[in-house]
């Protein structure tokens, strides 16, 4: 035996190793036919968010060339986030305010705004000054307007005529006097209406002398000294339109040089003179801001003037 030719061992030994990989896949192509294309693969961007797909093991791509069937991809892994979602809430029924908060439902509109009207205070309910001016025969009406004030309103009548006796149930009645010392006789019986004041008269309104004080001092004193005081001044006219009205808004006029506020209040509540002269007289003393400034001024306009 040469020594060229193999043994049966040798034979034996080569029979025991394994077939090469390129041996068989030739074998398997004999076999099986043309091979199908090799399937694209798509190539996955890496992404810290999204890992990429594992790829195919040799044994899938072995059997996917002798079958002809096409690789299945394994499917992409998704990292889930660990934090738990909060899941919306639903419309709770119990408030109204809610219907609002659902999507695609319309929101209701606002009804508008009713404008308000100002209700007036009946003339009835509206309290009475605490300076009244009236004629003759309105004192009884002005001093029961007074009364419905309260219980404690004390009222006081300031006449402007001598001749005048009616107390129409007031608790007080003083008969004013002039600056030279005579008490007032406004509208005397055999005279017809009068609408001139002689200088004591006109003058007494606004000042006095040293012992007595005027007209309108009087009031101021009787309205400041009792929170609860009433005065209602009247003369012998029907409805006293001019002289009655003049000395009530001059006795607010000194209530005002002592208190501005609450005289302020009353010059704006009493009745004002009907006759154009008086309304000069009263606008020119409100430019007045002291007893002394009304004073002159009141000199000066009864001479310029009456």
């Amino acid at each position: 035996m040469s020594a060229s030719q193999p043994t049966k061992d040798d034979n034996d030994s080569d029979s025991d190793d394994e077939v090469p990989y390129s041996v068989r896949t030739s074998m398997a192509a004999k076999l099986s036919g043309p091979a199908p294309p090799a399937p694209k693969l798509k190539k996955l961007s890496a992404s810290r968010d999204k890992p990429s797909a594992e790829p195919e093991s040799e044994q899938a791509v072995v059997l996917s060339m002798i079958t002809g069937e096409p690789l299945k991809k394994r499917p992409t892994l998704v990292q889930l986030s660990s934090k738990p979602v909060a899941a919306p809430s639903a419309p709770d029924s119990d408030f109204d305010d809610d219907e609002d908060l659902v999507p695609g439902k319309k929101r209701k509109a606002l009804p508008k705004a009713v404008p308000t009207t100002k209700t007036s205070t009946p003339a009835s309910q509206k309290a009475t000054p605490r300076i009244q001016a009236c004629g003759e025969k309105q004192l009884d009406r002005c001093v029961m307007a007074a009364r419905d004030n309260g219980d404690k309103v004390l009222v006081t009548v300031v006449s402007l005529s001598m001749r005048l006796s009616a107390d129409a149930g007031a608790d007080e009645v003083w008969r004013a006097y002039a600056r030279d010392g005579t008490g007032y006789d406004l509208c005397p019986p055999h005279e017809r209406d009068q609408n001139e004041l002689g200088e004591a008269e006109f003058l007494g309104l606004f000042f006095g002398n040293v012992c007595d004080p005027g007209v309108g001092d009087r009031i101021a004193d009787m309205i400041l000294q009792n929170r609860h005081a009433h005065v209602v001044v009247v003369d012998p006219s029907n409805k006293g339109d001019n002289f009655a009205r003049l000395a009530a808004c001059v006795g607010a006029l000194k209530v005002k040089h002592r208190d501005a506020t609450l005289g302020g209040l009353l010059y704006k509540q009493v009745l004002k003179p009907k006759d154009t002269v008086w309304k000069r007289v009263l606008a020119a003393a409100t430019k007045c801001r002291s007893d002394v400034q009304l004073r002159g001024k009141m000199r000066e306009f009864y001479h310029d003037h009456l």
